[in-house]
């Protein structure tokens, strides 16, 4: 009983870590700030918080499963470069974390189709068309990110996409510039963030700042910034909350 408990407990880590779920409270606020920017400066009523919560779900869905497609197509050169990831270890097999990803992609993409179906006006086209194409960009950068100097701009589309996403299902399939602009102010922060990676990777120490996972719990800020610019006070508040959740999370699973 107690190895069977072990390996359930191992088998959780490892797909804790598989997922880099340290991270998904800046999903979570990229979800919120999208939300509350779709109908900014409009007398539009704010989106539900189910809809909020169902579309932070879709998006922590796809986040995790474009991190694990990132283990499986990596696993040959982690085998070098990073033996002490779940697969070169030898926690778990690669297909079985590309099946994986695969099913939290399209689950991602599902909840989506049945958020704007059951909180809109039936099926929201936009933001499903959104959904599909965040899906494939995740794709693209998960295998091509090695060695592309462009991968910062991939990495920072797949953060502007969800953006884009939530925004058009929080709006009904319309969106305010106040989104478009979120999008694009996140998108940039992406960029900086990747190139510090990068940077980092190359043996660049960021210890002085707090960390490249700092960076990322920064995330949270930079919508609690964007929102409380648009008005949304109490919004701001909740997604600047996803700062200390990050770092709170990233000690126990690391961020990366």
């Amino acid at each position: 009983m107690d190895s069977k408990r072990t390996r359930r407990v191992t088998l959780a880590r490892t797909l804790l870590q598989l997922g880099r779920v340290s991270n998904l409270p800046t999903v979570w606020t990229n979800c919120v700030a999208a939300a509350g920017l779709a109908a900014a400066g409009t007398s539009a009523p704010l989106p539900s918080g189910a809809l909020v919560a169902t579309a932070a779900v879709a998006m922590s869905a796809i986040y995790t499963g474009g991190m694990f497609l990132n283990d499986a197509f990596d696993h040959e050169h982690d085998r070098t470069h990073a033996p002490e990831r779940p697969i070169p270890a030898g926690a778990i097999r690669a297909g079985s974390v590309f099946g994986l990803g695969l099913v939290q992609l399209l689950l991602g993409v599902a909840l989506v189709a049945l958020a704007g179906a059951h909180f809109g006006t039936g099926m929201d086209s936009a933001a499903l068309a959104s959904a599909v194409a965040l899906v494939l960009l995740v794709v693209l950068y998960d295998l091509w990110h090695k060695r592309n100097p462009l991968s910062p701009f991939l990495m920072a589309g797949c953060r502007a996409l969800v953006y884009v996403t939530v925004g058009l299902l929080a709006g009904g399939g319309h969106a305010e510039p106040a989104l478009w602009l979120g999008s694009v102010g996140m998108a940039l922060y992406v960029v900086g963030l990747t190139w510090l990676a990068k940077l980092e990777f190359r043996g660049l120490s960021l210890e002085r700042v707090g960390g490249f996972a700092t960076f990322i719990a920064g995330i949270s800020l930079v919508d609690g910034i964007f929102l409380a610019v648009a008005g949304r006070y109490a919004w701001a508040l909740v997604a600047c909350l996803g700062f200390p959740a990050t770092l709170a999370l990233q000690r126990w699973v690391r961020g990366t």
